[in-house]
């Protein structure tokens, strides 16, 4: 007797018509200098459609001293991309950044005010076509305090970052 059915998985694409990496990163939100030390998400905008699996893997951020700070952010079996696959949603860990949860009392936030972080993404996150970013992108964040009023979607221009 055999065991239960397995079944068989295989994801198919294009093959890329050039294979020189042309895909890029086009912009991260929230897009201001300063952030929130209790920032929840930031949105990653490529420039092509990129492919699967997710890329959480490809993310780092460096503290000041260049660093990596372990767990910043959270890793799902679920991947949040736009429905035409050019914006990711990558998750800080919320149990490192609401006050009184043990994450939090143990690590403390990824984000804390007053200090700049920079927010790597390695080049080897692949696009549809199975190619590596052109190149890796950066971009330094400086801290600020946390964002504890509620967001005012009215005059917000970015409403869907709203932290907790």
């Amino acid at each position: 007797a055999s065991g239960p059915a397995v079944p068989i998985v295989a994801t198919v694409g294009q093959p890329a018509r050039d294979a020189t990496p042309s895909t890029v990163v086009t912009r991260i939100y929230p897009t201001a200098d300063v952030v929130p030390e209790n920032l929840l998400r930031m949105y990653i905008e490529f420039s092509e459609p990129m492919g699967r699996p997710s890329g959480i893997e490809h993310m780092k951020l460096l503290d000041e001293s260049g660093r990596e700070i372990p767990g910043a952010f959270l890793p799902l079996d679920y991947e949040f991309w736009s429905p035409d696959h050019t914006r990711f949603t990558a998750f800080f860990d919320p149990g490192r950044v609401k006050g009184g949860i043990l994450p939090n009392q143990q690590m403390g936030r990824a984000l804390r005010a007053g200090r700049s972080v920079t927010l790597v993404i390695d080049h080897e996150w692949r696009d549809q076509y199975g190619r590596p970013l052109k190149e890796d992108f950066r971009r330094v964040l400086r801290v600020g305090p946390a964002e504890d009023q509620p967001l005012d979607t009215a005059t917000s221009p970015e409403p869907m970052l709203g932290a907790a």
